[in-house]
């Protein structure tokens, strides 16, 4: 029975290797024991996939396309699930800590973003057919603590980030821990998001964003 446990397990490196490393060039594969990457038809190409920890889960779609991107999850628990028919250039994604999560929803589009997911149980999630630009940061934590003086107590607590489908971050927006952005909206560029902005269909820029107009989608198409 061990000998054919290890002819599984000799046979599933294999493919992951071919189907992740041999087929596509320039590309750096670390995977800790306890951990998983599950890919099904993806095209990964002058990338680094990084997973350290315990119990971290790597999830990446059938028909998805990273290009020059470093993907890193680092802690206990973490996962990061990429949906199918999703392009990321030039973007790092990070997730580490205690249980935290990055979620990349189907046919999103990204080039040159940053997402940080620090903290303990929380997360970003980012709906379907979402367009993100150039520059733009999205995290979950301040990334070190702020401490009241006579309790002790850290005040800055980490908080989720949820973006809904079909939504347009624009170049250099940054989207702060706790951030909501409603469906069918659009994130002018340079924006700053603090907070709930929970209206579909609309723009908001500025810093922080206000809502500028209503009524209105948008289309990939110049």
């Amino acid at each position: 029975m061990s000998k054919i446990r290890s002819i599984a397990r000799t046979l599933g490196l294999k493919s992951l290797f071919y189907n992740v490393t041999n087929r596509f060039s320039g590309n750096k594969l670390s995977v800790s024991r306890g951990s998983r990457l599950r890919t099904c038809d993806v095209k990964i190409r002058s990338s680094g996939i990084e997973i350290e920890g315990r119990d971290c889960h790597v999830s990446i779609g059938e028909g998805t396309y990273v290009l020059d991107s470093k993907i890193e999850v680092r802690g206990s628990g973490c996962r990061l699930i990429i949906g199918r028919n999703v392009r990321i250039r030039h973007a790092h994604l990070l997730v580490q800590d205690r249980g935290t999560w990055l979620e990349i929803g189907e046919g999103t589009t990204m080039t040159g973003p940053r997402f940080m997911v620090a903290g303990s149980d929380v997360g970003i999630r980012t709906g379907e057919d979402c367009m993100i630009g150039v520059g733009v940061a999205v995290r979950t934590s301040d990334m070190h603590s702020i401490l009241d003086v006579a309790s002790g107590k850290r005040v800055n607590e980490d908080r989720s980030v949820s973006i809904g489908d079909h939504v347009w971050l624009g170049e250099s927006t940054q989207l702060m821990k706790g951030a909501e952005i409603g469906s069918d909206c659009v994130i002018g560029a340079g924006s700053l998001v603090i907070g709930r902005l929970a209206g579909e269909g609309r723009v908001y820029a500025g810093r922080p964003a206000r809502e500028v107009r209503r009524g209105v989608t948008w289309d990939r198409a110049r």
